[in-house]
């Protein structure tokens, strides 16, 4: 009997982990550019650490090295993101967004946080504080790679991120 309450309950998650997607999916297709939601989280992982490489997104997005390299493509040929060089070394290219592609990042964080302000304006404070405590709980039984807080990010939005 108890399977399946914790299915039901996993269920429930699940849904509500997809809702969340869902927003983030009409967030990063709300704009003049249209992007998957795959390629605004490498923007995002990349203002948040300017000079990121390419093996570190792969990590902090949990995606194979053959993905990441083709988002990048494609957001640096959209002059969304740009590489540079270390030294003499081809392979490692830190990675920064160009004027258009921090600006873009900038429209996400605004829209993004403005939905986290409506949902968690619904929420008292120790609900807020015990969804904080279950997404980071999540994410961690997930193996998911901790996201940065960035300055212009709402509190919940690393964690959802994850």
């Amino acid at each position: 009997m108890r399977s399946v309450g914790r299915a039901s309950s996993y269920q429930k998650i699940h849904s509500l982990i997809r809702r969340f997607q869902r927003q983030n999916r009409f967030v990063a297709t709300a704009h003049e550019v249209d992007l998957s939601p795959a390629e605004s989280h490498v923007m995002i992982e990349i203002d948040a650490v300017p000079g990121i490489i390419a093996r570190d997104l792969v990590d902090a997005l949990s995606l194979d090295k053959a993905t990441v390299c083709r988002l990048l493509n494609g957001l640096q040929a959209r002059q969304l993101v740009m590489s540079g060089k270390i030294g003499n070394d081809r392979k490692k290219k830190p990675l920064r967004l160009t004027q258009e592609g921090a600006a873009i990042v900038a429209e996400f964080d605004r829209e993004a946080n403005e939905l986290l302000e409506q949902f968690a304006g619904n929420l008292k404070k120790g609900e807020v504080r015990r969804l904080h405590t279950s997404c980071l709980s999540l994410a961690d039984a997930l193996g998911a790679a901790p996201s940065p807080l960035r300055r212009k990010d709402h509190f919940l939005r690393p964690v959802l991120r994850t």
